[in-house]
């Protein structure tokens, strides 16, 4: 990547540094994450299952609610940690929450497995992402405020937390795929879109 986007993105990013986590999860497999001061705007519905709703049409119901103003997409491989402990990662979305991994069970020939045919990842909090997400971050983690936000010289990001926490983002495609995305869920002309090999910025996303 070349340097001057590397210098975009941290000018860019700057804009975090004293504001709080205001959201992390995930819709479907892309982890998401918000902060700074709370806007209104549109936001998914979910059905009984946790899984998103949709009308008759098969469109995608919202309704208003309120997020950070700023917002990451993420793609790639992410993980959040502590020291030097990983409480949860991207991988762990297609994975049990603890409960199901040990109730959820079949015997093959006298031995016994997890039903991996009747596990379905994507019902909101039976995988493990969710399950750790509920149990380290919650619902409303304001005490997470951004301390330092650094960037590699490959987009990978470190968004350190000043209780000690930090969201890690690490750019896994190499060409034009999307790796994360950063932008203002009220200005439909703001983003900055990291790929492998290079950005794509619009006008409407201050970096100064």
């Amino acid at each position: 990547m070349k340097k001057r986007d590397i210098e975009t993105i941290k000018k860019t990013l700057l804009i975090l540094e004293g504001r709080p986590l205001r959201n992390f999860g995930r819709a479907g497999s892309l982890i998401t994450a918000d902060f700074g001061e709370l806007v209104e705007c549109d936001v998914a519905c979910y059905d009984e299952k946790g899984k998103f709703a949709l009308d008759n049409n098969g469109k995608l119901i919202l309704k208003k609610g309120e997020r950070g103003r700023y917002a990451f997409q993420i793609e790639c491989s992410a993980r959040f940690t502590c020291g030097d402990e990983i409480l949860l990662a991207k991988s762990d979305i297609t994975l049990p929450n603890t409960k199901l991994s040990e109730t959820q069970k079949i015997i093959i020939d006298g031995m016994e497995f997890f039903d991996w045919d009747n596990f379905d990842w994507s019902v909101r909090g039976d995988n493990y992402f969710d399950e750790m997400v509920s149990k380290y971050i919650g619902e409303e983690p304001f005490g997470f405020i951004v301390k330092k936000v650094s960037v590699s010289k490959f987009g990978d990001l470190a968004i350190n937390f000043e209780n000690g926490f930090a969201l890690e983002i690490f750019a896994d495609g190499s060409t034009g795929s999307e790796n994360w995305v950063f932008y203002e869920v009220d200005n439909e002309k703001s983003s900055l879109l990291v790929m492998g090999d290079g950005i794509e910025k619009t006008d409407g996303l201050d970096s100064d």
